[in-house]
């Protein structure tokens, strides 16, 4: 895991070693697996895809509250 300020924004990225790319397919309100992506969508302000040769890094950015 990397944690790096960009801005007034602090960007966290894990890495894993699967070359597969994320995906938020639509699921049932019964469905009880499979909302991680939707869950970091609903609570950052970015999120996105590294693809690399052999793995994938996933990342989110936290917008600093300014008031």
């Amino acid at each position: 895991m990397a944690l790096i300020a960009v801005g007034d924004s602090l960007r966290v990225s894990v890495t894993d070693e699967s070359p597969v790319l994320p995906t938020t397919p639509p699921l049932s309100l019964l469905a009880e697996s499979g909302r991680g992506l939707q869950l970091v969508a609903a609570l950052t302000h970015c999120w996105g895809v590294d693809p690399q040769e052999r793995a994938k890094s996933v990342w989110f950015e936290l917008r600093k509250d300014v008031a």
